[in-house]
């Protein structure tokens, strides 16, 4: 690196560790990536010459930790996908999609709007079908081989509720589903300083937000019902405090 100046992800490209700067942003983004042996999770943090810059020895099972939070929400709520059809929306680097595979799903489609974070191992598996830059507001049915049986859904910068229903009208009759709820994208800026959402009571009005919204607009159209809502084992972006969220659906005949 000479005597340059570098953004963290761009280091991380010079010195070799990823091809690209989404793949360096994912993982430093998921915890992954150790400045002066600690874990920073700044994009943009200045590298100096004399820093050194390593990747955690990888103790997780899949690509990524959200394998690790769909994994704890399956084995809490005794959820199988074995020979299921699954999506994953929002798989960016694939750790959701990665745990479907792993668990036995027949076929689990990745939909994100982006292309470039997704990782290479997850090109292995012939069951993963990626669908890059695919916006999951404007899913159709044809995106499918079959109606999927369960989904998992980890968004970022846009409210759950702007997904549900689109989510809802492509899945199978009896349809299963887990969301991330991520607190500071259901609420105002105000509520989230700095992005950070700091109180429990806010925590708390994000997840009732998402929750009426499928009561009060979704309920009826696509029967099923609200479930459990549990706190992630790992947090999110900056610390956030992030829940998981079952959901099934029975549309009427």
């Amino acid at each position: 690196m000479a005597n340059k100046k570098l953004r963290l992800d761009m280091a991380l490209v010079e010195q070799g560790f990823f091809a690209s700067r989404n793949r360096a942003q994912a993982s430093i983004m998921a915890g992954e990536i150790l400045v002066n042996g600690e874990v920073d999770t700044r994009a943009d943090r200045t590298i100096l010459p004399e820093d050194t810059i390593a990747i955690k020895e990888k103790s997780c099972p899949y690509v990524s930790r959200g394998g690790l939070k769909l994994a704890g929400a399956m084995k809490t709520w005794n959820i199988s996908v074995a020979g299921k059809t699954c999506v994953d929306i929002g798989v960016a680097t694939g750790g959701f999609s990665d745990c479907m595979v792993q668990a036995g799903a027949k076929d689990v489609y990745g939909v994100d709007v982006g292309k470039g974070q997704l990782a290479d191992e997850m090109r292995r598996y012939k069951n993963f079908h990626f669908k890059p830059e695919t916006n999951a507001r404007y899913m159709t049915p044809d995106l499918f081989e079959t109606p999927p049986d369960f989904a998992a859904v980890d968004v970022s910068f846009i409210s759950l509720t702007m997904i549900m229903e689109p989510l809802f009208k492509i899945m199978a009759p009896q349809g299963e589903i887990v969301f991330l709820i991520k607190p500071q994208f259901e609420l105002t800026p105000k509520q989230v300083p700095h992005g950070i959402v700091k109180t429990e009571e806010n925590r708390q009005l994000a997840i009732k937000r998402v929750q009426d919204f499928f009561e009060e607009n979704l309920k009826e159209k696509y029967g099923g019902w609200s479930g459990e809502v549990i706190e992630s084992p790992i947090k999110g972006t900056h610390g956030n405090i992030e829940y998981l969220w079952h959901v099934k659906i029975n549309k009427p005949a």
